[in-house]
């Protein structure tokens, strides 16, 4: 045997299955080892009734509580296989609870021990494909169940098992894209939104006594959403485009803010197009149409602007690069 196995050969448990919680508990005390293999990685190892358990585990923030999927056999009536997939709950080294689960694709446990998990449920076709999310607490008690339209990208629970974020992939279902947001305490969801950037891969922030979620990306980009899916600083997001965003998102948020402003007739909107646009054509390098179409814009805005010098420039750069652009009469007017 492996010299780190801490039961000799092996740990005969016998388990207590709870049909109506669905879950199962060891009828006496079972250690197991967790050890650090590198920095980001945990891994949780025993031997039980002769299956052995190598598995990489996630931790909740103060350490006390690991879980991880593997695979044991637990008399379940409800399945009839010898052998189930479980998620095991881990408390300061002593297993706590087994969680039947099936095609479990990420788990995460919170500092009171209630863990989330998402499981894929089968399909033929990627737009069949989708996810069930559950949460259970440490009594095996599950405050929230939910079917899905998609895959799980990410998933994190707060620190204090309060709430959950849940991100789902793109598909061919209504939820396709949405980040949801559950209240575990209350046993609801807070909300479903597509959040204004996509889904943030660095990961959730919670905020319970200010009642936000702050999602995380990459340069440094935090976007603030209220408990009721409000987002609270939108600059914040335009100032990251402006800086970080490519050619093509610019020019979507120029002629977005063109048309607020000219529906709208708000002059701080058509002063932002104006930013946006002249940003995206200083980084248009190998895309002449889109050139074209961004110095058209400009025009546009100088035009509803009154400034007929600046229209004419912009107009008669779109078309130099395309002809076809559609303005030459607009311009012949302009120039009359």
């Amino acid at each position: 045997m492996p010299r780190w196995w801490p039961f000799g050969n092996k740990t005969k448990v016998f388990w207590n299955f709870d049909p109506l919680l669905n879950v199962a508990k060891p009828q006496q005390e079972v250690t197991v080892e967790i050890e650090k293999s590198e920095p980001d990685i945990t891994i949780l190892k025993a031997i039980i009734n002769d299956a052995v358990i190598y598995r990489p585990c996630e931790s909740s923030p103060n350490g006390v509580y690991h879980v991880a999927t593997t695979s044991l056999r637990i008399p379940n009536p409800l399945v009839h296989a010898a052998e189930v997939d479980a998620v095991l709950l881990v408390k300061n080294s002593k297993i706590v609870l087994a969680i039947p689960t099936n095609n479990t694709t990420q788990i995460a446990v919170a500092n009171d021990g209630t863990v989330i998990s998402a499981c894929e449920t089968a399909g033929t076709r990627m737009e069949n494909l989708e996810s069930n999310f559950e949460a259970i607490t440490e009594a095996g008690e599950c405050v929230y169940a939910t079917r899905l339209g998609a895959l799980i990208l990410n998933l994190q629970i707060a620190p204090d098992g309060s709430h959950a974020a849940v991100q789902l992939a793109n598909s061919f279902h209504e939820d396709a894209g949405k980040l949801f947001l559950f209240d575990l305490r209350k046993k609801t969801q807070a909300f479903s939104i597509h959040p204004l950037n996509g889904w943030a891969k660095n990961g959730y922030l919670f905020d319970t006594q200010q009642k936000t979620t702050t999602l995380l990306y990459d340069n440094g980009l935090q976007l603030i959403y209220t408990f009721s899916g409000e987002l609270i600083n939108p600059e914040d997001f335009e100032q990251h485009k402006l800086l970080h965003g490519g050619p093509w998102e610019l020019l979507e948020m120029a002629t977005k803010a063109f048309k607020e402003a000219t529906l709208d007739n708000k002059p701080v909107s058509s002063q932002k197009a104006l930013k946006l646009v002249e940003r995206a054509i200083s980084k248009i390098t190998e895309s002449p149409n889109l050139l074209a179409q961004a110095h058209r814009l400009a025009g546009e805005v100088f035009e509803s602007e009154g400034d007929k010098h600046n229209a004419i420039k912009h107009f008669e750069k779109a078309l130099e690069i395309n002809p076809k652009c559609g303005i030459k009469k607009r311009l012949a007017a302009l120039k009359s």
